[in-house]
Order: structure tokens, then sequence, then C-alpha cells
């Protein structure tokens, strides 16, 4: 019974990692690729690290295997393995702020950001979300960057500005949001910070820059210019008065 039972679990391990040839009855095993990208959207709803089962469950795949993928993954930087489990690494993570739309914010805005840290002499911070996190690069005056940094939404000028414009179950509870949507802009005691637009319209990006509300016009300006950058026929909005 023992070893019938054990046949029959790598049999059904088996099972699921093969996919049928349409036609003939034939299996064959999932590709690799698919793997893979079931393991990444594995993710894609987590709000914090996974465990390995969980993992596992979550991405359709057997325990064995998910461990093997992980473990190579964690290896090359495309995760990043803690006590509370696994989570998504800074490869990883810097691969997708670069595709698709991610490369062309950063291309566009880069000369933006330079002259707004010129005339400001402030860091500048440019962010997207990512889930429940943000996703920044900073940039220093003095030319120094840090890419690909995380944060929580909340509490951060750009963090309101994303959330201001994030799905509700991502934004639900949070309050004076919608005064952020109505003015284009947010003010925390961190910075001042503004929505950068793509061609549909949709927000991709906040920008913005440490100090007060001196710079509000400055930093709407700036997420305008990007704005159209992208092909946002009328980006922004509001009223840039703090």
């Amino acid at each position: 019974m023992c070893g019938r039972g054990a046949a029959d679990a790598r049999a059904g391990a088996g099972a699921h990692r093969r996919v049928p040839l349409p036609g003939d009855g034939r299996v064959t095993r999932e590709p690799p690729a698919r793997r893979v990208l079931r393991l990444i959207e594995a993710f894609g709803a987590a709000t914090g690290a996974l465990k390995l089962t969980e993992l596992s469950h979550r991405a359709g795949l057997p325990l064995s295997t998910t461990h093997r993928m992980a473990g190579e993954f964690v290896r090359c930087g495309a995760l990043e393995k803690s006590a509370a489990g696994y989570r998504i690494g800074a490869r990883l993570r810097r691969a997708v702020i670069d595709a698709p739309h991610g490369l062309g914010v950063r291309e566009l805005a880069r000369p933006f950001v330079e002259d707004l840290g010129a005339a400001t002499g402030k860091p500048v911070v440019l962010a997207m979300r990512q889930g429940r996190e943000l996703v920044c690069d900073e940039y220093r005056p003095d030319g120094e960057a840090g890419c690909g940094r995380r944060r929580a939404l909340n509490g951060t000028s750009a963090g309101l500005v994303l959330l201001a414009h994030a799905p509700p179950e991502i934004s639900d509870g949070q309050r004076d949001l919608a005064r952020v949507r109505r003015c284009g802009f947010a003010a925390t005691p961190d910075g001042v910070a503004a929505p950068v637009h793509d061609g549909t319209g949709a927000v991709v990006a906040a920008i913005g820059v440490a100090g007060t509300a001196r710079y509000v016009s400055a930093v709407v300006a700036v997420a305008r210019g990007i704005s159209r950058a992208l092909g946002a026929k009328e980006a922004g909005g509001g009223d840039a008065d703090p």
C-alpha cells in the first residue's frame, strides 16, 4: 500500500506538470516558461511574503518543483527569501518597472527630473505603484540616484498621489484622496508630488520633490510635461495652489 501510494503521488505530480496535446490524446511536459510565468504570477495578489506551501498552491505547481524553482530565483536575485517567506526580489522588480511602460516613463522623465532637481536643489522622486507598495527612483542634485526602492504607499506625497488614483480595493478608507484628485497634487511633510498620466489618461507614476508647498507649481508643471511626452492629451488638472 505504501509503495502504491507513493507511486500514485508521483504519478499525480507528473500529471500536474503535463498538458494534453490536441488531437491524439498524448501528453507532454508543460513548457518551463509557462511554469516560470505561473510562479511569478503567484505574487500578483500577494500583500506580503509567501510561504513555500502557499506559493506552491497559488502557482498550481508541485511543492518540490516550487521549492527548486524558487531556490533558483533566489540565487539569481529574482526572489528574496526571509523567515516570513518569499517575495519579489530587486532584480525582478527592476525588470517589471522597465517594461512595458516603465522604461518609457523613466527615459522620458529623466530630463524633466534633472531640471526639477537643478531648479529646486532638492531630491526628486519618480514613483510607481506595485500592488500596495511604492517603487521609487530617487535622484539627488549631487548626481546620486537610487533605483527600485520600495516604500509603503501611506505617508509620502507620491504615495498619496498614487493611492488617489488606485483601484478601490487599494485606496478604500484613505482620507483626503478626493482632494488630491481634485487639486492635482499632494503635499505632506516630506514634500509635494503630482500625477503622471500616459496616453490613455491613466496615472502611471508620480513625481515629487522634497521640500515645502512652495514647489507645488513647479512639480505640477513637470508632471504635466512628462505626461505630454507620454502622449497624454490633457494631463494633470485641478488647482495648483496649496
